[in-house]
């Protein structure tokens, strides 16, 4: 009989561990996008049905695509372009061709900001991997955080080539080790300007 409480309570504890721990992953305004999304060369809008918000930290949408159709592949020589990062990027293994996709956030407002390929890399996600973009900011301009309060309600996508995003993922990174940053603590320098869109 001691042995069976025993082992209950040691079965709960663990319970509330891991629980506090998936309860403590990730910044309260992480989003995921269920889709999936056909995105083709034409711009199409993505309408939210819960606006993305923003925090005092670095924030990137990453674009989720079944990895059995693409891998990673360096391309040598690429122009550094400050809007468009192409240095490693998806690789189709049925034609070679390589993935350029664009995404822009729109505000309530009204407003536009076109993001930057910033990231890659591999996502477990409901016991199944995929292959990721992240977009976001600009750091070549010295600009990491979006603005306060600003509520993103739909987003503008396309690609040169037809694909199938899975996910669309909207995350603080690293929120667990900056999660005390407050807006007080970022330099107004490194906000960036909605007021702004690349020529592309």
């Amino acid at each position: 009989m001691i042995f069976r409480v025993f082992k209950f309570v040691i079965l709960l504890v663990y319970a509330l561990w891991v629980t506090a721990c998936s309860a403590s992953s990730g910044s309260p305004v992480d989003q995921l996008i269920n889709g999936p999304f056909n995105i083709t060369d034409e711009w199409q809008t993505i309408h939210l049905d819960k606006p993305l918000e923003t925090i005092p930290n670095v924030q990137f949408l990453d674009v989720l695509i079944d990895m059995d159709g693409y891998e990673y592949k360096h391309v040598e020589g690429t122009s550094n372009d400050p809007y468009r990062l192409m240095l490693d990027s998806f690789h189709k293994v049925s034609d070679s061709k390589l993935m350029d996709i664009e995404i822009i956030l729109v505000t309530a407002s009204g407003k536009e900001f076109h993001t930057t390929y910033k990231s890659n890399g591999s996502t477990e996600l409901h016991g199944k991997h995929y292959n990721h973009l992240g977009f976001g900011t600009n750091p070549n301009l010295g600009k990491f955080i979006y603005p306060k309060g600003i509520k993103i309600v739909a987003l503008k996508i396309r690609s040169n080539m037809p694909i199938v995003a899975e996910y669309l993922w909207w995350y603080a990174y690293k929120y667990e080790m900056l999660r005390k940053q407050t807006w007080a603590d970022v330099d107004p320098t490194e906000i960036v300007s909605f007021d702004y869109i690349s020529d592309q």
